[in-house]
This record gives structure tokens, C-alpha cells and sequence, in this order.
């Protein structure tokens, strides 16, 4: 194998490695008559752990700081400063697998990581559900952090879901 081969075969692998391969699944349903208003907001509401998983205690404020860091990002998060009608987003964490990165590295698929949250959008005011959305998301391949990052990356599609309805 010559250098230039080598150099080609470790620019495919790192990445890969550092980020990890698996699948992402969602499904969302709104209410028809939802209509957001210009520069709607999203309060994180109650956040629970029912995956029965108790392989990372402090999973729920974890996630909460992760979906806040995203809806952030976004520009969708409503705080205390701000008044007005808003929405408020519960959580539940429905499946959490931390998964094993040495099971990861030795075969692809095995000790995969994986999280499932489902979540509620309601009104502030009025607490009627307009509607629900579901994230799924599996690192299978390599990846050092998968515990973290099928928490991150759940976070940031709940946001970006959010984000793309807000701006309709």
C-alpha cells in the first residue's frame, strides 16, 4: 500500500470513526388549525427518563441542556424574560442504550447506541397538545462518545423540527 493510498484510506476512516454511523428516524403530527405566530418560542417543559435505562444518572438534565443548546442555536428558546404566548415542549425519553465504543470498534453494530424520545408540543396558555414528534437515532459504527452523541443529535432534530414549523 503506497502513502497516497494510505493518506486516502485515513482521511475515509477518521471521520467515520469520530462520528459514528447508525440511523436517524422521526415522525411528526401537528394540529391543523396550528398556526404559529411570527417569532414563536419553545419552553422546555418536564423532561423524563422511561427507558427504564439507569446507566447514566443524570441522563434527563443531560438531554435538557442539549435540546436547550439547540433550540438556542435555533433561535426558538423561549425564557422567563420574555412574555407573550408561547410553546411549551414536554419530553420522554423512551429508549436510552449508551451502547459500548470498544463493541463499536470490534464489530460494527454490536454495543450500538441508541435513543428514542417522543415529545409533546402544547400551548402555554391554553396547555392544548398541537401536536407530537418522535426522534430516533442509533450510532452503530465506531464512534468514542455514542452515549453523547445520540443525545446530541436527537436534541438538534427535535429543534430543527420545531425551527422548520415555526417558520411557516
Amino acid at each position: 500500500m503506497t502513502m497516497k493510498h494510505l493518506t486516502r484510506l485515513t482521511a475515509v476512516l477518521v471521520p467515520l470513526a469520530l462520528a459514528g454511523c447508525g440511523t436517524l428516524q422521526q415522525s411528526a403530527s401537528y394540529d391543523r388549525e396550528f398556526k404559529p405566530q411570527p417569532g414563536m418560542k419553545v419552553e422546555i417543559g418536564p423532561v423524563l427518563n422511561l427507558s427504564g435505562s439507569t446507566n447514566i444518572a443524570d441522563i434527563v438534565p443531560l438531554f435538557r441542556d442539549a435540546l436547550g443548546e439547540e433550540l438556542t442555536n435555533n433561535n426558538i428558546q423561549w425564557n422567563s424574560t420574555l412574555t407573550g404566548i408561547h410553546l411549551v415542549l414536554s419530553a420522554k425519553i423512551v429508549e436510552y442504550v449508551p451502547g459500548s465504543s470498544i463493541k463499536r470498534w470490534i464489530v460494527p453494530g454490536w454495543g450500538s447506541a441508541a435513543m428514542t424520545v417522543h415529545c409533546e408540543l402544547k400551548d402555554s396558555s391554553s396547555r392544548t397538545m398541537l401536536g407530537w414528534l418522535q426522534v430516533r437515532r442509533t450510532i452503530t459504527v465506531a464512534g468514542f462518545d455514542g452515549w453523547h452523541a445520540v443525545m446530541c443529535d436527537v436534541a438538534d432534530e427535535i429543534a430543527d423540527q420545531l425551527a422548520g414549523k415555526l417558520s411557516h
